[in-house]
């Protein structure tokens, strides 16, 4: 009896459950990188697509869409991390590249980038070579940096350092002091815009979500200088990409923070500025109706 009893107690022990079998052919794998793709994670997106590729390295379509993969997350890691993901989005640009060497598009988009990096690199010769590269990719490209000044060039470099380092309350100290030195430099108004979001999204990770909707609001008035319009085709892709993250992050630190009423605030001037976030819009109607 207490053996019946002990098993009772276990139960029935069947076959262990197998994991789903890998994906191998490349149209699973594309169907893995497509759900992925769908989802916003667009690491593993570009880990099924190259080994789907690897095994129909003949497949064109494949190919173009592992580099439109490629261009997507650098336009992502810029419009996240400003300026401190230029690196990151050099080297996907340059995987694009790789795949697809005459996409004037791709061409212009990596272009763009050595010029952002030259402007702010320590060494005159590492910047000349970069500017010569960008001008082989994209011919006149590298002209949009010759009237940069080197003495707020430096000043900024100095600042984009101290923020590298993680000495942030330091970087924008120097960045609201060249930037009021500067009022027109639209390299010193972004890089303090992207340090304010920088701080406010360490702030968020540490529940601090009052403080950093109070950065984000600061950023969104120094963005604002910009000009930036949604609607304009003139206007660049991560810039605009990088404003929505920056509208976006600011409605749901204040949403986090019980603060209805600035969450309503930052949503109307985010609708005011183009941007339109109908799942935040839902959230903040709820919001302020609980509120009541």
């Amino acid at each position: 009896m207490a053996l019946l009893a002990l098993l009772a107690c276990v139960g029935s022990t069947g076959p262990p459950e197998m994991p789903p079998p890998e994906p191998v052919t490349p149209f699973e794998l594309v169907g893995e990188a497509e759900q992925a793709q769908a989802r916003g994670d667009l690491d593993t997106a570009i880990a099924y697509y190259r080994r789907a590729w690897e095994r129909d390295p003949a497949n064109d379509r494949l190919r173009r869409t592992l580099a439109a993969t490629y261009v997507e997350r650098a336009r992502q890691v810029r419009a996240e991390k400003g300026v401190f993901g230029l690196e990151a989005a050099e080297r996907d640009l340059r995987e694009a590249w790789r795949l697809e060497p005459e996409d004037p598009a791709i061409r212009h988009s990596l272009a763009a980038i050595l010029v952002d990096r030259a402007v702010r690199e320590m060494s005159p010769e590492r910047a000349q070579a970069l500017r010569e590269e960008a001008e082989g990719l994209d011919p006149g490209i590298s002209r949009a940096g010759e009237d940069y000044r080197p003495r707020l060039e430096r000043r900024l470099d100095l600042a984009f350092e101290l923020v590298e380092r993680g000495q942030i309350d330091a970087g924008i100290e120097r960045l609201e002091a060249i930037h009021a030195d500067y009022p027109d430099d639209p390299a010193a108004t972004r890089l303090l815009g992207q340090s304010l979001v920088r701080k406010a999204l360490l702030r968020a990770e540490r529940g601090r979500h009052a403080e950093a909707g109070a950065l984000l609001d600061r950023a969104v008035d120094v963005y604002a200088e910009l000009e930036v319009d949604p609607s304009d085709s003139a206007t660049p892709s991560e810039l605009r990409d990088e404003l929505r993250v920056v509208h976006r992050s600011r409605i749901v630190a204040w949403l986090n923070a019980a603060r209805p009423e600035n969450a309503r605030r930052a949503l109307n001037e985010a609708e005011r500025a183009g941007f339109r976030f109908p799942e935040l819009a839902r959230a903040v109607g709820a919001s302020t109706f609980h509120t009541r």
